[in-house]
């Protein structure tokens, strides 16, 4: 048995025990199967449709991307620097040149074959990496990547909005094509880009984030009308580098590293290197963190009080209202990841939510080695399980070193 199958063999009883895959659709890492197709693998599960999309029993499933046309896929060895990826991700193999196409073809995700997993109506986020060949900024419009090729859905562009421009659009049911732009920078000049395009349904908004190889970071956030959802494509396949297999709006560039997840992923969850608001200590996602740790934040103007929210559920328990920076937790357990929030309370009354951040503690010391406490709890636990599960299937680990 080929190490594919394998993992879908293995993968329906991890689910149960590794749930927090759950939330990524796909991650494609645009490193060359070497197959026909697909041409590139999922390195992501989580809970799919099936291969005939929409047949409503959800089943644990990989969302591969095809390649059809005459160039075949072209794979290039340069990748985004280390320094764009946040703590626990880092690039790998290789990235797709989309400038390298000609002719008919394009690299695309088949909902025929796996369902129409991208054709969102709630919440979603999609993050990637991009580089230009050279200035691309005067050559007019050039596609990232659009879901839904012939009922449009939501897309990545760059020069749609202007020379540089990087656009995020989405079709909106009640206002037609609604877009993002950030226009601060030239974001076709050569370099690496990392970006975040995110719907909030909750909050009827779209945001982009794009953040330069210098540490820059651009965000630009539009309204929509109040009860606005995203109009959904339809049976419609989601094309990377290419508008059509014609080769229209062509990405003359790099693309890599694309993750899709269902769900509005904040800051300090994706993939990319963004700064956390109130520079929180300890740090998001810090690991081997003391038992009597202090909570810590920095405060900013017009804000008359905090609400805290603190425990190892997602979204953690309301704890208590203050108007310190600082709160010490209870007894913290050995091992433990925690999750924390902090939701300012403006001088008029508005309450504005914080991100959810989260820290591991220290681990117990051990009376002896045992073979597999991946988290050194000093117990072999179905936790042990999911880890040595995910390091196998080569994801969801962060950080993605301890992948087997």
């Amino acid at each position: 048995m080929n190490r594919l199958l394998e993992k879908t063999a293995f993968i329906a009883m991890i689910i149960a025990v590794s749930v927090c895959f759950a939330q990524t659709t796909a991650r494609w890492s645009m490193e060359w199967t070497h197959l026909a197709n697909p041409s590139v693998y999922d390195i992501a599960f989580g809970l799919g449709q099936g291969t005939i999309g929409g047949s409503g029993e959800n089943v644990v499933e990989f969302d591969h991307l095809w390649y059809f046309g005459n160039a075949g896929f072209t794979e290039n060895s340069l990748q985004p620097p280390q320094t764009l990826f946040s703590d626990g991700y880092f690039p790998r193999g290789a990235s797709y040149d989309s400038g390298a196409q000609f002719g008919d073809g394009v690299l695309f995700f088949p909902q025929d074959q796996y369902g129409n997993e991208f054709d969102y109506y709630d919440s979603f986020t999609v993050e990637g990496f991009f580089k230009t060949h050279g200035d691309q900024s005067e050559s007019g419009p050039q596609q990232i990547l659009r879901q839904a090729e012939n009922d449009y859905s939501y897309g990545i562009s760059i020069n749609e909005g202007g020379a540089g421009c990087l656009r995020f659009a989405i079709d909106s049911t009640i206002d037609g094509i609604i877009f993002a732009d950030t226009n601060l920078g030239n974001y076709a000049d050569g370099q690496w880009y990392y970006f975040a395009a995110r719907y909030n349904d909750p909050s009827d908004e779209i945001s982009l984030t794009v953040l330069s190889q210098d540490g820059q970071v651009e965000q630009k956030n539009v309204q929509l009308a109040s009860g606005s959802e995203v109009r959904r494509g339809g049976s419609s396949n989601m094309l990377i580098g290419r508008k059509n297999y014609s080769g229209s709006w062509q990405f003359a560039g790099l693309i890599d590293e694309l993750r899709l997840s269902g769900g509005f992923v904040s800051n300090t969850n994706l993939i990319g290197n963004l700064p956390a608001s109130k520079n929180p200590q300890p740090k998001p996602r810090q690991d081997d963190v003391d038992l009597d740790v202090q909570l810590q934040w920095e405060s900013s103007q017009d804000i008359y009080a905090y609400n805290v929210y603190f425990g190892q559920t997602d979204p953690p328990a309301f704890k208590k209202q203050q108007t310190q920076t600082v709160y010490s937790p209870e007894t913290l357990n050995p091992g433990t990841t925690y999750l924390w929030r902090v939701d300012d309370i403006l001088k008029d009354g508005t309450i504005v939510k914080g991100e959810v951040w989260s820290f591991t503690t220290k681990r117990p010391s051990c009376d002896f080695f045992t073979v597999h406490d991946y988290n050194d709890d000093c117990v072999i636990d179905t936790n042990d399980l999911a880890h040595f599960a995910a390091a196998w299937l080569d994801c969801g680990i962060v950080p993605e070193s301890d992948c087997l």
